[in-house]
């Protein structure tokens, strides 16, 4: 289970679109670890003065064990304005560099593409560090963009994600806990 709160700000033509994010989510491993689906659901603020729900599934696979991983998520968005034009899956690619078995950062290029097919969604990149061990509580803090293919102004993102300990379960001693997987 992960928590995280995210503030994004962008202003365009004069009027700032920013919003504010809280979101829950689970991730369920498969296959030992090197698979895992994800679920997650939230509330959104926008600053005109609109909100929205926000619910999401997807499916992440270790590409380099505790190095690359591939994310195919998927987010719906219910109120706020257009929330069908902004249901969106925004395939992930992550990076993980580990400094110590306790600090680790993550870099991320993600590419949005919403179900309102003439919206050319924006291109993503984020950094973020995780401070924790791998099964214990994990703080991450990151940093991220998301640049619009027609426009100069940029959406800036800063979001916390606390991820709790969690409890280990036993599997044989030939593959890794059910419970280990990407840190991300």
């Amino acid at each position: 289970m992960t928590a995280s709160f995210m503030r994004s700000s962008s202003e365009a033509d004069g009027w700032d679109n920013g919003l504010t994010q809280f979101d829950a989510g689970a991730r369920h491993p498969i296959v030992g670890g090197r698979f895992e689906a994800s679920f997650n659901g939230g509330f959104m603020v926008f600053d005109s003065s609109s909100f929205g729900v926000l619910l999401g599934a997807g499916l992440k696979v270790e590409l380099l064990e505790d190095i690359l991983a591939f994310e195919l998520p998927a987010q719906f968005v219910l109120g706020g304005t257009n929330p069908v034009d902004t249901t969106f899956i925004y395939p992930r690619l992550i990076g993980s560099i580990p400094f110590s078995d306790k600090v680790e950062l993550n870099l991320s290029t993600t590419r949005y593409y919403y179900a309102h097919g003439d919206f050319d969604g924006p291109a993503g990149y984020a950094a973020g560090l995780a401070f924790g061990k791998r099964g214990e509580m994990i703080i991450r803090p990151e940093f991220g963009v998301l640049i619009y293919p027609n426009s100069d102004d940029p959406t800036y993102q800063v979001g916390i994600a606390i991820t709790p300990k969690i409890k280990k379960v036993q599997a044989s001693t030939d593959s890794k806990s059910e419970t280990e997987s990407t840190p991300y």
